[in-house]
């Protein structure tokens, strides 16, 4: 018993230390319930996006029951029990969290991210905490849910008397930069002073991944050697692609990221046999196999916030053939053999493309559809579609 005691105890220590190696510790401070202020190496734990838990080099793991705040990186955060308005996951609850502290004078501007990716601002006046933030209903008979803009009207509850500002408040949207904008004015007609806002590192979030997936390739090449080709029927291919991935949101609550994708892409056409009966007795056989490194720059929406978003793409996707196998095999007549089906043709390949899928916490899962330019040359042009079913996984958080 003692034995498995002390090996237990020494498997936690290794993974306690495992774990604090893996954090990036920078100097900072933090504040203890006690109120003492401790200035040490730390590093932020997150949980879905949420700031979970302080973590020194030593292994030892803050939560915020533990302190009162805590400062890295020049930012300020404060502990404080708050209601957080998480719909449609449980409506309003009450939790104690790390708030970042954007401004705080004669009125406060807080910011935070909830377990379920949800943004959250708070403004602390004379009344206390007010939350700021965007309410979601769900149907779920329907599975559908409603955004409604409570954050509007809460500020407009806040600053009652800067009803020139009313009009702005209406066309902000939600979202950092947004509500900085429109606090800092609201800010000034009501002590009839600009705040003082810390600049911050940037709210940009970048996720990094891989992906893989299957490609259903038809092609359609009308032009090559003249009539002959438009007879051919190609067979569709089927192939397997895969890559990397980086996706940027401008800010972690934003509905807009911007995608970088870097995947390998082929396709292989072989045609039914084709018999020229008019002129002689030949038959022609075609055969085409491409391989490709392929880049795609998406723009997607999402349509919720939490972890599970349904998006849109659209893209455009260049590709560099690295290598093209192509033959024309005829059988019959003075002049049978196996030759070159094209002449000369650009390796460069660009294409345009839409799809929809849904992400769920790591996961990401959609469906494309691609118009391609494919081979172009002076006796090879040709249509290339392709739809895709890809799947990705985030691997940092």
């Amino acid at each position: 018993m003692y034995m498995r005691l002390l090996f237990n105890t020494f498997l936690l220590m290794m993974l306690i230390a495992v774990t604090a190696q893996g954090q990036k510790f920078k100097p900072g401070y933090y504040i203890e319930s006690s109120g003492d202020t401790v200035k040490h190496d730390i590093a932020i734990q997150k949980k879905n996006g949420k700031i979970d838990k302080v973590v020194t080099p030593e292994g030892l793991f803050l939560a915020a029951k533990d302190l009162s705040g805590f400062g890295l990186d020049g930012v300020t955060y404060v502990v404080k029990s708050v209601s957080v308005d998480i719909s449609p996951y449980g409506g309003v609850i009450t939790d104690t969290l790390f708030l970042e502290v954007m401004n705080r004078e004669k009125m406060s501007l807080s910011y935070t991210i909830d377990e379920h990716d949800k943004v959250h601002f708070y403004i602390e006046n004379e009344l206390g905490l007010q939350e700021l933030t965007v309410k979601i209903i769900s149907n779920m008979e329907l599975v559908t849910q409603t955004r409604v803009e409570v954050f509007r009207a809460r500020l407009k509850a806040i600053f009652p008397t800067c009803t020139d500002l009313f009009p702005q408040i209406d066309r902000t949207v939600f979202g950092r930069k947004g509500i900085r904008s429109i606090y800092d004015k609201l800010y000034l007609c009501r002590y009839n002073e600009a705040p003082t806002f810390k600049e911050t590192k940037s709210d940009k979030e970048t996720v990094l991944g891989v992906l893989a997936g299957a490609t259903s390739t038809s092609g359609d090449f009308p032009s090559v050697r003249g009539s002959l080709v438009s007879f051919l029927t190609f067979h569709k291919s089927v192939d397997p692609t895969a890559g990397l991935f980086a996706e940027t949101r401008i800010s972690r609550g934003s509905t807009f990221a911007m995608r970088h994708e870097l995947t390998y892409y082929q396709y292989s056409f072989t045609s039914d046999p084709y018999k020229q009966t008019q002129f002689s007795a030949n038959t022609f056989t075609a055969y085409i196999s491409t391989k490709y490194v392929k880049y795609a720059f998406i723009a997607r929406m999402y349509f919720l916030q939490g972890k599970f978003k349904p998006f849109i793409n659209v893209a455009v996707s260049p590709a560099y053939a690295l290598s093209v196998k192509h033959t024309m095999t005829t059988v019959g007549g003075p002049n049978g053999g196996v030759e070159p089906l094209f002449q000369r043709y650009a390796r460069f390949e660009y294409g345009y493309i839409a799809g929809i899928g849904a992400m769920y916490d790591r996961f990401q899962g959609d469906v494309r559809y691609e118009w391609s330019s494919g081979l172009r040359a002076r006796d090879a042009d040709s249509k290339i579609v392709s739809a895709y079913i890809m799947l990705s996984y985030r691997l940092n958080k």
